[in-house]
């Protein structure tokens, strides 16, 4: 048994399977017999195999005391330092998990930072150059008071030959991914009350999820409090809690003393549990975390700072756990994994000892088989039985997401982690709510994220739709009644495509759900780009900008200038904006050549398209047609393209095809042919050209002046020839 000091006037209660010290003079001092005790300790004994990672420290030599008894019993280096610069140079230059130990109070943020930077590595790419990603496991083997901190050593020697066999989940609020399992129960919502927190049997691992300060847990009018044992100090100018100044606590409820639960190790998902440094809003008396020390506890996993929290936090530390991982490595992990889950930041800490594995997995069975293709890593898993299961990415980019293959009913509840390498590769983390048995399923592994360009897609409709609506429900009467379904959509996506970032059955549904919106967005388009053909064709009246102006009448010329040259005539240009009054970024440009009449209707965001033809059109001849259209876009976009001639019914003008689907790239430039013919008997005369390119609702317009001829003296030229287009 390990030798404890325990002064006989503590209020600490006893210590479980503990040597009691003979009782010094000071109450909270190290006194030679405890030394003497350590020494002799160490002597009678011998080291135990060498283990990887050091025990460190700096500070009085009293603190050292229980780190050379930790690190003999573990067989671990040991160094004492002078001063923290020598400390986090040591650290920089070990290998393997990191034990700190040291005073709190010497512990300061400056400390903790620097620490934190010796074991961890930065990423290359623009978006995570500020973060730095832990690459080793680092705890802080500290404690309120020197005897509480022998304390927490010998606890985490007796309970290391043991795994933890229960969990206790305590979870104010709804908790996704949580599912009671073997070893895991919780208590959750109206059920979670200081009663049944102290009916339920004592845990090994205590998971507590919500709302807290440094002092307090909440569970609704109850609470779980982290007044210390020994607090007996109530100066007025004290840093304590109302229930030390005022005699009554904030909470109207009862409170459960969290040194009463009995747990060996608690994981704290609140905020500002754990104050080093003197940084703390109370006395350390009364802070959950060192409180937790002072029973049976070795280990306290908890955030320094405030947390906003992600969902998928919990259910990925908890399997971690129970794969096996040490209390470090799992918030190593973890910490690795959050600034790509959400709005937290890597900020959890171990305070006591992280080198301690709390559960022992089951055997792992099943095949698994991954391919690096091009764009993305196949993995592919048969019959496996694994607390979670992993797949090895060659590079690592902030935007990797994973989704399934395929849409098998069969496929397990899935949560990912993405945890960057040093050496620039990444290892994605699959895991389920609970232990996967006998699952089955492929996933894809790939920067791309969920639905962009389908969501684009919906959303650049839904917002045509708002500044265009009153126009485009008259040209395709359907539309009324899909637009409030494809708003819903919209919103849902949007949620979707965040939880996206962790879930990759949300990655597969915002995927399927986007795919399927945009698709019926892009068989609308098609409907207008005919209609506006077919309009033109029949000699009815229309002009987009014009319909803008005096048939919706929310929309204002707001400049007039000249643009470049004319690229059929080479004359000026003149430009006019109309913008909408109720949709700001719906604003159009209207382009019209002062010599050759050509026009252009087009949406701000696209570039005016060219009509690339001989503007000289023989009667029964077919001739070829471009349709010059080009994507700036950081996005794909999708839509269709027709071309008619004013009056084309009435002289026999035929376009094929009659409307043609583009599909663009960001950043790509591409010309739709088309052939365009008359018959013999159309006159000799000048008619206008007109090309639409409907695109997620929003319509562009090119015109050109074209001329028939008769066929005397006009020279051959093949269909296909469009060299020749001015």
């Amino acid at each position: 048994m390990l030798p404890v000091l325990h002064p006989g006037n503590s209020a600490l209660p006893a210590p479980a399977g503990a040597v009691r010290e003979p009782e010094p003079p000071p109450p909270v001092q190290w006194c030679p017999t405890g030394a003497a005790g350590v020494e002799n300790w160490c002597a009678a004994r011998s080291p135990a195999p060498t283990a990887d990672g050091p025990v460190l420290g700096f500070g009085p030599a009293d603190w050292a005391l229980p780190a050379v008894l930790h690190a003999h019993a573990s067989g671990r280096p040991f160094a004492w330092f002078d001063d923290e610069a020598s400390l986090v140079e040591a650290t920089r230059h070990s290998t393997g998990p990191v034990t700190v130990c040291a005073a709190p109070g010497l512990l300061s943020r400056n400390v903790q930072d620097a620490l934190t930077a010796a074991v961890s590595f930065t990423v290359p790419h623009e978006a995570m150059a500020a973060i730095a990603f832990p690459a080793r496991p680092l705890s802080y083997l500290t404690a309120r008071t020197l005897p509480i901190l022998t304390r927490v050593v010998a606890a985490h020697h007796r309970r290391s030959p043991d795994r933890d066999r229960s969990a206790l989940g305590l979870f104010p609020d709804k908790m996704i991914g949580v599912a009671e399992d073997d070893s895991l129960t919780f208590i959750t919502g109206d059920d979670l009350t200081a009663a049944a927190v102290r009916q339920a049997p004592e845990p090994d691992l205590l998971m507590m999820w919500g709302h807290s300060r440094e002092d307090l847990f909440n569970l609704g009018r109850d609470g779980v409090c982290g007044r210390s044992f020994e607090f007996l100090d109530a100066r007025a100018d004290a840093r304590v809690p109302t229930c030390a100044s005022a005699g009554s606590c904030v909470k109207q409820g009862e409170v459960v003393p969290i040194n009463r639960l009995g747990a060996g190790a608690v994981v704290l998902g609140g905020c500002n549990v754990l104050r080093l440094g003197g940084t703390g809003l109370f006395a350390p008396e009364f802070s959950l975390a060192f409180s937790a020390l002072e029973d049976s506890a070795s280990v306290v996993v908890t955030a320094s700072g405030v947390v906003i929290g992600s969902p998928a936090e919990f259910v990925l530390l908890h399997r971690l756990l129970r794969g096996g991982n040490s209390v470090g490595e799992s918030t190593r992990l973890l910490n690795a994994m959050l600034p790509f889950l959400g709005p937290d930041s890597p900020s959890y800490q171990v305070l006591g000892e992280g080198e301690r594995t709390l559960f022992t997995p089951a055997p792992e069975t099943g095949t698994s088989s991954t391919q690096v293709l091009e764009d993305h890593t196949r993995a592919e898993f048969r019959g496996v039985c694994a607390e979670y299961v992993t797949v090895e990415v060659p590079h690592f980019d902030p935007g990797l997401q994973v989704r399934f293959t395929d849409d098998s009913p069969q496929r397990p509840q899935l949560y990912f982690g993405v945890v960057p390498n040093v050496d620039g590769s990444a290892t994605v983390h699959l895991i389920g709510p609970s232990r996967l048995a006998d699952a089955t399923f492929t996933v894809s592994v790939s920067t791309s994220r969920a639905g962009t360009d389908a969501i684009a897609a919906v959303q650049a409709a839904t917002t045509t739709l708002q500044a265009y609506g009153k126009l485009l429900r008259g040209y395709h009467p359907k539309i009324k009644s899909r637009e409030p379904e494809w708003r819903s959509t919209q919103t849902y996506l949007i949620r979707q495509a965040s939880q996206a970032g962790y879930d990759v059955s949300a990655c597969s549904e915002t995927d399927r759900r986007a795919v399927a919106t945009a698709a019926e967005i892009h068989a609308v388009d098609r409907a207008l780009c005919q209609h506006y053909v077919e309009r033109t064709a029949s000699a009815r009246a229309f002009t987009f900008h014009e319909q803008c102006l005096f048939e919706d009448g929310t929309f204002t010329v707001t400049r007039h200038a000249v643009a470049d040259a004319c690229p059929y005539c080479g004359d000026e240009v003149m430009h006019r904006t109309v913008e909408s009054s109720v949709v700001a970024e719906a604003r159009r440009v209207v382009g019209i050549c002062r010599t050759c009449g050509t026009i252009w209707d087009r949406p701000q965001h696209l570039p005016a398209p060219l009509l690339l033809t001989d503007p000289v059109l023989r009667p029964a001849v077919a001739q070829a047609v471009g349709l010059e259209l080009r994507n700036p876009l950081d996005r794909r976009i999708r839509g269709w393209a027709g071309l008619t001639v004013r009056r084309a019914r009435q002289f026999g003008y035929v376009t094929e095809p009659s409307v043609a689907e583009v599909v663009l790239a960001p950043g790509e430039r591409e010309v739709v042919e088309f052939s365009l013919s008359t018959t013999e008997s159309v006159p000799t005369d000048a008619e206008f050209l007109r090309a639409y390119f409907s695109s997620e609702l929003s319509l562009t317009v090119a015109q050109r002046t074209i001329w028939t001829a008769p066929p005397q003296g006009l020279v051959e030229r093949p269909a296909s020839d469009l060299s020749h287009h001015w």
